[in-house]
């Protein structure tokens, strides 16, 4: 068996947002099920706790890039910590060729049932900023995000701002905290494929 599970579980499981203490408890209740189960029946488990999964097919969008290309196109103006966390992207095909290669891996050894967790990333570590400056990058020429200021203010002004917003929304005022965060040093998809990295944001 091999399940998609998020890297939330690492890197919400100090929030003090209650959302995320429940999404923190689901994810890691579900992998316990799983795995139990594995044990059980004798069978094969990886969990892969994939980092920031961006890109999107014929008839879906990610919930990560195209939120961001959202608030991008809404505001004329976005201010963001002047020091801003790592990320680790990771694509869907990036993604998907890590679940195959998983797969293969499983087949050779169905023999010797193993259970393992997986954080992986993709092979690109950037800053927040940067990550916000490529996506835009990528728009078309007369896309209203190519247009939006993105304006880095020192971390202690940009969270007295934010501070308000605690009491509207906490998960956003979390997922705001968590910018200056690093959320990376995962395992790199071509670590796991043997393929050559692609060290660019593939969009």
């Amino acid at each position: 068996i091999i399940a998609c599970s998020s890297s939330s579980v690492v890197s919400k499981q100090y929030s003090w947002s209650l959302y995320d203490q429940q999404l923190v408890s689901k994810l890691r209740d579900s992998e316990t099920v799983l795995s139990s189960f594995c044990s059980l029946y004798q069978l094969s488990l990886r969990i892969i706790r994939p980092s920031l999964i961006y890109g999107s097919g014929d008839d879906s969008q990610d919930t990560n890039f195209s939120a961001l290309i959202r608030l991008l196109r809404w505001t004329p103006v976005l201010p963001i910590p002047a020091t801003s966390g790592l990320r680790q992207p990771i694509h869907v095909t990036q993604l998907s060729s890590g679940v195959m290669t998983i797969l293969e891996d499983i087949a050779h050894n169905c023999a010797n049932p193993t259970q393992q967790k997986i954080l992986l990333g993709g092979d690109l570590t950037t800053s927040y900023k940067n990550m916000l400056q490529s996506i835009q990058r990528s728009l078309p020429p007369a896309d209203l995000g190519r247009y939006c200021l993105i304006l880095s203010i020192p971390n202690r002004l940009f969270f007295f701002m934010a501070s308000s917003i605690m009491l509207i929304s906490p998960k956003f005022y979390a997922a705001l905290l968590r910018i200056s965060s690093n959320l990376s040093g995962y395992q790199t998809i071509s670590d796991l494929t043997s393929d050559a990295p692609k060290r660019k944001l593939l969009i």
